[in-house]
């Protein structure tokens, strides 16, 4: 059994051996969302601006548990491979502001595990979360989105400020990536192939509404676009509970005001027993619920969790 270096040192030379002569692979540790930090290859190509990085730390994972070296560098290499003709970023459109703010996007993350990224990009604290912002390089309906985090150096080449940056990603997130909403029992029936009858839906479930947006890319940064939850709330005639599933997406549920303390006491043990089991440590958004006021149409840390 190769110890994590030795198979780190494996994966660069065989993938090596198996690309192309003109490609360039170098060991790359990168830095994710929650404090998370990974190790990857970079595979750099001189015909192109674009450089996939192939991700090794679940690889070793899969060793662990059985799989052989060959298959997981074969994997690897088929990866590069399916993505390798990925457009190239438009130099000229990203360097230049008033050519990129149209493809300017926001995302959610949490405060407290994400201080050392917070170092480095450009940020608007929400609540106890944080605003930063992406590029849209290229949507592909296959290979998905394109994206470069936006780094303070980059925001001050651009000669900008965060406000500019902050009204320009509020402005085309919804646009560039339109909210997607579902009755949580209806994405069950698709997910399972199995029709619920009216009331059959699982308990907890009813009248709870998954939000994400059309690529569930970050999309729990929905909770932000203009009127979306107060259409809703006022749709339910009723405040709205807020579980952070993951920084991909959120669960909507309807409350009555006289209901919101004891539903957040059942969800936010909940919330962090999913989070611990079931959402990858770089995709965790928060531990605890949050509240849709609709008398005040704001979005608010339940009283509960601040006085903790």
């Amino acid at each position: 059994m190769l110890e994590y270096n030795e198979f780190k040192e494996y994966m660069e030379k065989r993938v090596r051996e198996e690309l192309d002569d003109t490609l360039d692979v170098t060991p790359k540790s990168v830095r994710k969302n929650n404090g998370v930090m990974l190790d990857g290859l970079m595979i750099s190509d001189s015909r192109s601006n674009m450089a996939p990085t192939l991700y090794l730390n679940d690889c070793y994972e899969r060793y662990k548990s059985g799989d052989d070296l060959e298959s997981i560098v074969n994997s690897l290499v088929d990866g590069y491979k399916r993505n390798k003709n990925y457009p190239d970023i438009n130099a000229d459109a990203f360097l230049d502001y008033s050519l990129a703010k149209d493809n300017i996007a926001f995302k959610l993350i949490g405060k407290e595990k994400n201080e050392d990224l917070l170092k480095e990009i450009p940020a608007v604290p929400f609540l106890d979360l944080e605003i930063v912002f992406f590029y849209i390089a290229s949507q592909d309906e296959e290979k998905g989105l394109g994206t470069v985090l936006i780094t303070n150096s980059l925001m001050e080449n651009w000669g900008i400020a965060v406000d500019e940056l902050y009204r320009d990603a509020m402005k085309n997130t919804p646009e560039l990536l339109p909210f997607r909403m579902k009755e949580l029992g209806a994405l069950i029936e698709d997910l399972t192939g199995v029709d619920l009858e009216k009331g059959e839906e699982p308990e907890g479930v009813k009248g709870m509404h998954v939000l994400t947006n059309k690529r569930t890319y970050v999309g729990a940064g929905a909770i932000l676009y203009p009127s979306l939850l107060k259409d809703f709330a006022d749709k339910e005639e009723s405040d709205i509970i807020i579980l952070p599933s993951s920084i991909h997406e959120t669960i909507l549920l309807p409350v009555r005001e006289d209901k919101i303390d004891e539903e957040i006491e059942e969800v936010n043990p909940m919330i962090r027993d999913i989070n611990m089991s079931c959402v990858s440590k770089e995709e965790v958004l928060s531990d605890h619920a949050y509240i849709y006021r609709r008398s005040v149409g704001k979005i608010m840390i339940p009283e509960s969790v601040t006085a903790a």
